[in-house]
């Protein structure tokens, strides 16, 4: 009997003190563990937002850097009697140069019919830039020379007919990502129409500078805005849109979602300057931007030198 009891005895089971330090550990593991996989997601999160950034940057990039160096392109194309070759070597018919730019504006309405610059939908002291180019290739185009849709442009008909890169930024509603657009000129059934469509969602500034060849020795003497390089005055206006050579290109790339846990609010700020901060010329070149609304956020900066004569 003596043996069973000191049986009995043994079996009670643990003390509290044994308890409440197995509980101890225990929850030491769990939280642990718990903060394992959350900064194990966020660094995924952050991750994909790094990884989008990347592949939005590029792709804006390459198709913007295209479109301007196609700007003033002119094909080869039939006179009317068939018996030789033309060219448009003065500037374009319409008195329009093939590279235009409108400081802190949008673009307008799709329906704007050539009226690029409206201070209504501007977002963030955006730039317009207009790019014009003949096409390549009968009817459908042979793809050497696209939009900034990516459509094929085919040759012209005559000598004045130009296609349309037209880039800006708006913002649908003021909750909404700001975008990056293309207007870009279309034609249905022989009537034609500007369309605009978006490119890149989450561009918060788009601003460009051009480099200007003031003494024609075909080399950039000067960085000017758009308003400096085609000031006007109520006597003489001024265009030198002929002499430019290169364009600088600055975007702000922000990520959808928050991604850091940083607060969402706050007063805290911090300044981006898309064109670098050497290039201060430009009014609006600089965004103030919420430093605790957890986004990630890419300066995309290049230069374009022009391939053709303006």
């Amino acid at each position: 009997m003596s043996s069973r009891k000191l049986s009995v005895q043994r079996q009670r089971g643990l003390s509290l003190v044994e308890l409440l330090v197995a509980l101890a550990i225990s929850m030491i593991i769990v939280i642990a563990a718990a903060t394992f996989f959350l900064t194990s997601g966020r660094s995924r999160d952050t991750q994909e937002a790094a990884s989008l950034l990347q592949d939005n940057a590029r792709f804006a990039t390459d198709l913007i850097t295209r479109n301007i160096q196609q700007a003033g392109y002119q094909n080869y194309i039939w006179d009317s009697a068939g018996a030789g070759f033309r060219r448009e070597v003065a500037p374009p018919s319409d008195g329009e140069p093939d590279v235009r730019g409108y400081n802190n504006s949008a673009a307008g309405t799709n329906t704007d019919h050539g009226l690029h610059d409206r201070s209504t939908n501007r977002v963030a002291g955006s730039d317009t830039l207009v790019a014009r180019f003949q096409g390549s290739g009968v009817t459908a185009g042979d793809g050497s020379i696209i939009d900034c849709m990516g459509r094929p442009q085919p040759e012209p008909v005559s000598a004045g007919d130009r296609a349309y890169s037209i880039f800006e930024v708006r913002q649908p509603s003021g909750s909404a990502e700001p975008e990056l657009r293309c207007k870009y000129y279309s034609t249905s059934s022989g009537v034609g129409a500007f369309s605009s469509e978006v490119i890149v969602r989450g561009v918060e500034t788009l601003q460009f500078l051009y480099g200007v060849d003031t003494n024609g020795d075909t080399f950039v003497d000067k960085w000017l805005n758009a308003a400096e390089v085609s000031p006007t005055s109520s006597t003489t206006p001024v265009n030198d849109w002929a002499k430019v050579k290169s364009v600088r290109v600055g975007m702000v790339l922000r990520s959808p979602d928050r991604v850091s846990v940083a607060a969402t609010t706050g007063s805290s700020t911090g300044t981006l300057a898309p064109l670098g901060s050497n290039f201060t010329q430009n009014n609006g070149d600089t965004l103030v931007v919420n430093s605790n609304d957890g986004r990630l956020r890419r300066v995309v900066t290049f230069t374009v030198n022009l391939r053709n004569a303006l």
